[in-house]
């Protein structure tokens, strides 16, 4: 960015001094939302399970497969819960995938001193001709077969299928679809350039102060107290650091 900037203006540096001096309007900053608070560490608690996530991400996610369902099925198509299914009767289900994996590693399999088990050898790859889908829901599961790539599914994935359940207590699965993405909100239109500069590797924690020329520099750049025109411009439209 600075350089392409700084070849366009790079005379200015041996021209003679000039009268006027130029001067770059730096970029609002007034707009920025810090967004961040979701993802910041806070308490650590071992209450929360994976049963719970997925339990509320199916509740929510329901309503949109539903419609996703009856668009790519028709709007009679019928959606049970998986303790409503009856063998033979077509039907829509939605439930949040488990993939059977038979050579996943597991600590537990390491560790158990039952079975007297040997640490797995590492692999190029985990996935097996014998891996299995299975669908949950709030109540119960149910393994699925048919018209399903197993593996190109994985574990936690919410979606809706439509098929029938057959005697050997399996589903038979005619079709899948899964959710839109969500709407995406509008960008608004910018006049002008805006750059967040990325940095790193300052070392702020050493002992010396082997760091302080650098973060110096850093500064006198960001501040357009160092470089041409071409790089003070650019300096100009750093909205975040």
């Amino acid at each position: 960015m600075f350089s392409e900037q700084a070849a366009q203006r790079a005379h200015t540096l041996l021209a003679p001094p000039s009268a006027s001096n130029a001067t770059f309007a730096r970029v609002p900053v007034a707009t920025y939302t810090n967004s961040s608070q979701p993802f910041r560490l806070g308490e650590r608690s071992f209450n929360r399970q994976y049963a719970h996530i997925y339990a509320t991400r199916l509740i929510q996610m329901r309503p949109f497969l539903v419609s996703r369902a009856q668009q790519h099925w028709g709007s009679r198509v019928e959606v049970k819960k998986l303790c409503e299914l009856q063998p033979g009767e077509q039907c829509c289900v939605v439930g949040t995938l488990f993939k059977a994996m038979s050579l996943q590693p597991s600590i537990l399999r390491e560790i158990s001193e039952e079975h007297n088990l040997v640490p797995q050898p590492p692999r190029s790859k985990y996935i097996h001709p014998d891996d299995e889908l299975v669908l949950e829901d709030e109540l119960q599961r149910i393994k699925l077969k048919g018209t399903i790539d197993v593996s190109k599914l994985v574990t936690g994935t919410v979606l809706a299928v439509l098929g029938s359940a057959k005697d050997d207590g399996r589903f038979q699965v005619e079709d899948h679809c899964f959710a839109d993405l969500a709407p995406q909100k509008p960008v608004p239109p910018l006049d002008t350039d805006r750059f967040v500069l990325l940095v790193s590797g300052l070392g702020l924690g050493g002992g010396g102060g082997e760091s302080l020329l650098g973060t110096q520099l850093l500064v006198d750049v960001v501040t357009g107290q160092l470089g041409d025109e071409g790089e003070q411009c650019s300096a100009a439209h750093v909205s975040r650091v």
